[in-house]
């Protein structure tokens, strides 16, 4: 998927938004009742577009405090075509109409079908929570409804983050459940990441190994592969440990931004949803860092969570900003807040690192692999 362009919906696009609704509700709105939506003012009718003009999905609601609604804003409709999901185009659609709400708006709400469980865990990844039941809200086929609410005004004034540490060492029992079951692609890439390690890699550095899911499919291709892991959470580790008693590995209960990684010692540097948590500045250095600790012709591999447009990226890197600035948290220390960067930019950092190629060579969701060649 290639840049995606959102922008106020125009009348031209209404065709192509009428056929995306046929394929993704049983009973959807027609050309004249979309095309009515756009003479209200309150109305909000986004679509999303990629570079070529095609319409790839688009999201509907009603985005203005007026005497009936008040401070809240709704959202009806959020569809993208088939051809064009799980490449972030429901999280960019969202992450825009959200960024666009009047300031007076406090609260968001929207509902679901209960077996749309996809849908459902983009909601929660913007803040949203369950808020009630209504019964048989939806026909074809007769389902419940869940209604779900994004407090504005919570999340501006009393959201609180973690210490990164604490964050994980309080979910270490559940990690690996969590990750190989509820993250979209997270699955696929862990056996994606064990297949792009090269066949000559006798040392490998792990930066952030947490429990070493990572690990499990490349010491089943290289068993004999020599292993560096540095993690920030002793829980976690103490986990790893367990699983590969009889493993030539060392690991190391630290910080990997302050650790010395040495000078040309691994043949591989492999990375999994760690890094979407920091600056363009941090991970800049450090990847330099690892450029240096490979040997020539040495590989790294990241998997993280990646966005697909500046919006959502600036949209994520604001919201932190914002909590930390009312919690009194500097920005050198580590708390747990996801801040993805695009697919453009992490490349951008490869390449300002010293790396000679980077390439995306995996994508499923949000979850992304860049491999940087040295």
């Amino acid at each position: 998927m290639g840049d995606i362009i959102i922008r106020q919906t125009v009348p031209d696009d209404i065709p192509e938004i009428a056929a995306i609704e046929a394929e993704s509700f049983p009973d959807p709105w027609s050309e004249h009742m979309l095309m009515t939506e756009l003479v209200y003012a309150q109305r909000i009718l986004l679509t999303a577009k990629n570079k070529d003009g095609k319409v790839l999905g688009y999201i509907m609601g009603i985005g203005e405090d007026d005497i009936e609604y008040e401070d809240t804003a709704f959202i009806d409709n959020i569809a993208v075509a088939k051809s064009a999901r799980r490449e972030g185009v429901g999280t960019a659609l969202m992450a825009y109409f959200l960024l666009g709400l009047p300031k007076t708006i406090e609260s968001v709400t929207l509902e679901v079908r209960e077996s749309n469980i996809p849908a459902q865990r983009l909601y929660s990844k913007f803040g949203f929570k369950e808020a009630g039941i209504r019964k048989n809200l939806y026909s074809s086929p007769r389902e419940n409804g869940i209604v779900m609410i994004m407090d504005l005004e919570r999340k501006k004034g009393a959201e609180t983050i973690e210490k990164m540490d604490d964050f994980f060492a309080a979910r270490a029992d559940g990690y690996d459940e969590h990750m190989l079951n509820e993250v979209e692609g997270c699955k696929e890439a862990y056996e994606e990441m064990a297949k792009l390690v090269p066949n000559g890699t006798k040392n490998l550095l792990d930066l952030g190994c947490g429990t070493g899911l990572e690990l499990d499919g490349i010491f089943k291709r290289l068993p004999a592969v020599s292993v560096t892991g540095i993690d920030l959470t002793k829980e976690m580790l103490d986990r790893l440990r367990k699983k590969y008693p009889d493993k030539n590995i060392t690991l190391i209960n630290g910080d990997y931004f302050k650790t010395d990684l040495g000078k040309s010692c691994f043949d591989t540097a492999v990375s999994f949803e760690t890094m979407h948590h920091f600056s363009h500045e941090m991970k800049t250095g450090l990847y330099k860092k690892i450029y240096d600790s490979l040997k020539d012709n040495g590989v790294y591999i990241e998997c993280d969570y990646m966005v697909e447009t500046q919006e959502e990226e600036d949209h994520w890197y604001s919201e932190n900003s914002r909590i930390r600035g009312e919690m009194g948290i500097p920005e050198s220390e580590f708390y747990h807040y996801d801040t993805p960067c695009t697919i453009e930019n992490q490349i951008k950092m490869f390449t300002a690192a010293g790396f000679a190629k980077a390439e995306k060579v995996f994508r499923l969701g949000g979850t992304t692999i860049i491999i940087a060649y040295k």
